[in-house]
């Protein structure tokens, strides 16, 4: 049986792009947690940078998370990412040990 995805996704606003990034990525929640496989979809903010924001997510499948990274809500995020950001989305996927 294949073991679930497991991965942190990290996002560095600037100052200035703060907002529009916090928007973008809440949108993410509701979009993303109703697809197929999804078992986890958590957005969190640093406590100590406020432009730092990491989504801790959980796939059934590596497959699952494959189709969501093709939906047009992540398209159009990535698409805007490096305006939005300061240095693109950084993922780490990880298994339980």
């Amino acid at each position: 049986m294949e073991q679930a995805l497991v991965l942190v996704a990290t996002f560095q606003a600037t100052p200035d792009t703060r907002v529009e990034l916090l928007a973008r990525l809440s949108e993410m929640v509701a979009l993303t947690s109703a697809e197929p496989g999804c078992l986890r979809y958590d957005l969190h903010v640093d406590r100590e940078d406020d432009t730092r924001f990491v989504f801790v997510e959980t796939w059934a499948t590596v497959g699952d998370w494959d189709r969501h990274m093709q939906t047009d809500h992540v398209l159009a995020l990535l698409r805007d990412v490096p305006m939005l950001t300061t240095s693109g989305v950084q993922l780490t996927r990880l298994n339980p040990v």
